[in-house]
């Protein structure tokens, strides 16, 4: 938020230093926090497909037996040549310490990582496509950072439900893709928010005197 939510650093109870800015609310693991943000963004990408007319499933499982049994957040239905297209909604901080400095010099490095970082896990080959019980499925990170910027793969999902929405509801395309933007901003803003909040409730428990509102 930019402006002092705290009178000066304290520790947190996952061990980090959280400052007095907060940053490392939205990051640290310890409450939910970023899982309840994941789950935002998530049902936000869920509500606007459904509004489109996509078809679409959410927390499908039965795609690798025996390991992690749901490989995607979202399932698109007949959306890949008949097929389906799983979706793995991932949201970095850019203000991660690691990472900040690598952040400050390109707003699309965190999204670019957290992008890789699923391709790699999930080892998709070079159609992005995954090795599943059900065969070989089209796999996309929904890769966003918690300042709001998308990868180019978001935005081009973001771009196709505008489509389809458009087309369902006899809307200009411009309009519909503003609203499925602001719906993705606001999840992750709700996010953040609800991670700080969180954190100063948390810290509130354990460092009663040293919080400032």
């Amino acid at each position: 938020m930019g402006i002092p939510l705290f009178n000066r650093d304290c520790r947190c109870r996952c061990g980090e230093t959280v400052d007095c800015f907060g940053d490392h609310a939205i990051t640290c693991k310890s409450g939910g926090g970023p899982i309840h943000r994941h789950d935002l963004i998530r049902d936000a990408l869920f509500d606007m497909c459904n509004s489109a007319g996509i078809s679409v499933s959410k927390e499908l499982s039965g795609y690798e037996a025996g390991k992690k049994d749901r490989v995607g957040d979202i399932v698109l239905h007949s959306f890949d040549q008949g097929r389906e297209k799983l979706i793995d909604v991932t949201c970095w901080s850019p203000l991660y310490s690691p990472r900040i400095q690598h952040s400050a010099d390109s707003a699309q490095y965190t999204v670019n990582e957290a992008h890789s970082f699923k391709i790699k896990s999930r080892k998709a080959n070079s159609e992005g496509k995954i090795q599943t019980t059900k065969g070989m499925l089209a796999f996309m990170p929904f890769a966003c950072s918690a300042l709001g910027t998308l990868s180019l793969e978001a935005k081009s999902l973001l771009n196709a439900i505008a489509s389809e929405m458009s087309l369902k509801h006899n809307s200009p395309r411009s309009l519909c893709l503003s609203r499925v933007v602001t719906r993705i901003s606001t999840a992750i803003q709700q996010g953040n928010a609800f991670c700080l909040v969180n954190k100063m409730i948390d810290l509130k428990i354990y460092y009663s005197s040293n919080l400032q509102y």
